[in-house]
């Protein structure tokens, strides 16, 4: 009998569920007067140690990155103007690779800072050619 439980101790498995983290964006809409904001990341996943690899801003509709940030826990914005609302995605890893769902370990929040719209003549081009991938031919001056 003291051999039988020997065995049976022997052989039991310990196993740890892993999992991609989930990730939850905040932020609160703002506006130009209030000057600075932060974009916060949170993530919760099975291991717990969390690398925080980018954020990016994105214009809802659209998958063009207008800025990218390194990854960090807070996202610290300053000298706010209309031009920086949009999706703000934090990817966050914890060395657990993904399923099949190719949003894991990223979230996204938008932000809303009120204002007045200030296009420059670059930006708009870079918008016109990623977004419709036509020649801007004629000058259009936006104030």
């Amino acid at each position: 009998m003291l051999l039988a439980f020997y065995i049976h101790i022997k052989y039991v498995i310990i196993s740890f569920h892993k999992d991609t983290p989930d990730v939850a964006v905040s932020v609160t809409n703002t506006t130009v007067t209030n000057v600075t904001t932060d974009v916060r990341c949170e993530a919760r996943g099975v291991p717990d140690r969390y690398t925080y690899i980018t954020w990016e801003h994105t214009w809802p509709g659209h998958a063009l990155v207008i800025r990218s940030y390194p990854g960090s826990e807070v996202l610290h914005l300053n000298k706010l103007t209309y031009e920086y609302s949009g999706n703000y995605t934090c990817r966050v890893e914890n060395g657990v690779r993904a399923s099949r769902n190719p949003r894991a370990g990223m979230g996204t929040a938008y932000l809303q800072v009120e204002g007045t719209l200030s296009f420059t003549v670059l930006a708009f081009y870079v918008v016109i050619y990623h977004l419709y991938k036509v020649r801007v031919l004629y000058s259009l001056w936006i104030s």
